[in-house]
């Protein structure tokens, strides 16, 4: 990205409570993020993560093949995925029609019946993550995620960083995270990675990331 192109970043706060019915998406993330323990199939520790990263939804669409554990978890994914497709309507609409609009693998993998509606095909589970600054490379559309805990209100030095982004003659744009923070990005032109986060004791640090597949 150049320093002369414009870019969009939105920042948003998911409260509570919100949800369809008694039933809330920051909750959902969270049983998402419990689905997924032990080592991830994303990035990791050969490029210097720290933490986990799983991969679920479709991995190719030329090939019709899905990320290994997405079926395990395929309730779970369908919760979240549902929820967040209801609040995006509401809250990013912009951000859910580029998805929609640039999404192959939704629109070519008609098994795919437990994300019916997005929003997008592939969604990134992060658990206590601390990443470099990359590039989402594989991403057709602008990405969304949103950020839970198990204890909200404990993580320390939990900050989403935008490295090369210049915001009010100021380089580099840092975004402190808390329980419920939900940011939409072009992954593929914005650097971007996620601080060593200190959970605290028995609390963990979840991010849900949907963006459209190839």
């Amino acid at each position: 990205m150049s320093k002369s192109e414009k870019t969009t970043i939105e920042i948003r706060l998911v409260f509570p409570d919100e949800g369809i019915g008694k039933d809330t998406l920051l909750s959902s993330i969270r049983s998402l993020g419990r689905s997924c323990r032990g080592p991830g199939n994303s990035r990791g520790f050969r490029v210097g993560d720290i933490g986990n990263m799983h991969a679920l939804g479709v991995r190719s669409s030329k090939v019709q093949e899905l990320f290994v554990g997405t079926y395990e978890r395929h309730k779970q994914i369908k919760r979240a995925s549902t929820l967040m497709r209801h609040w995006m309507e509401d809250n990013m609409p912009s951000t859910l029609k580029d998805i929609l609009d640039n999404d192959t693998g939704t629109a070519s993998m008609k098994p795919l019946s437990f994300m019916p509606e997005g929003p997008g095909s592939r969604v990134i589970l992060s658990v206590d993550l601390a990443n470099a600054p990359h590039y989402d490379v594989n991403d057709v559309s602008k990405s969304v995620a949103v950020w839970v805990e198990e204890k909200p209100g404990q993580a320390e030095n939990w900050y989403f960083v935008f490295p090369n982004i210049s915001y009010e003659d100021k380089e580099g744009l840092v975004v402190r995270l808390r329980h419920g923070t939900a940011i939409s990005w072009d992954g593929r032109k914005i650097f971007h990675c996620t601080s060593r986060t200190n959970p605290g004791p028995d609390n963990q640090v979840y991010g849900c990331m949907w963006a459209a597949s190839k």
